[in-house]
């Protein structure tokens, strides 16, 4: 059990959504499976599992069977959790100017991005065990809204797309270097730098 803005989130409830979700025909979260909610002792971690289950069609499924009495009202609670973190993940894998989801699209003045990160700053604040413990977690998603509103105020852009923050471009980057000389690397390194460094955290 996990306290968020001062309201409980409980494991259980997701559990129960995929219990039902999984004997519907037509499903409420098509992508939530077993390998989701029964999870092996020392598996290594997966951000695409744990990005499957913090989504928007979770955290609405759990509210529409709440609606249908087919889930407690508490559940609400552990729902609007769900929502919160799908909308944060959303700000940090922006990859183009525009989208049809509100979060999805990069950042720019105005947006309704910084509002959002001003309120995750709350509530993440207010993420905690039942013991009072911070979590871990907690500190680096305050460390990187605040980068993220320093790199925007700094670089002078127009837009920015959070997604090339992401380690997987970093993970993509080096096996396309393994193998070359050095130099090669070096001038590779530097024309990036020089030409497109900017351009791709914008489109």
């Amino acid at each position: 059990i996990l306290m968020f803005d001062g309201k409980p989130v409980k494991w259980e409830y997701v559990s129960m959504f995929y219990e039902l979700d999984s004997k519907r025909q037509i499903r409420l979260a098509p992508k939530l499976r077993s390998k989701h909610i029964n999870i092996p002792p020392f598996k290594n971690m997966n951000v695409r599992l744990a990005a499957q289950v913090l989504s928007h069609s979770v955290a609405s499924g759990i509210k529409m069977l709440i609606k249908k009495g087919k889930m407690p009202q508490e559940a609400e609670h552990t729902a609007d959790f769900i929502e919160f973190f799908d909308k944060l993940f959303n700000v940090f894998n922006s990859t183009s100017k525009m989208s049809s989801s509100q979060f999805k699209h990069a950042l720019y003045t105005g947006s309704s991005h910084w509002q959002f990160m001003d309120t995750a700053v709350t509530k993440l604040s207010s993420l905690k065990t039942l013991t009072g413990s911070i979590l871990p977690c907690v500190k680096g998603w305050l460390q990187n809204i605040a980068v993220i509103k320093v790199l925007f105020d700094n670089l002078g852009m127009a837009y920015l797309c959070t997604a090339r923050f992401n380690q997987d471009c970093l993970e993509n980057l080096f096996p396309r270097l393994r193998g070359r000389d050095v130099n090669e690397i070096t001038r590779m390194l530097n024309n990036s730098e020089q030409h497109s460094g900017t351009f791709s955290l914008t489109t």
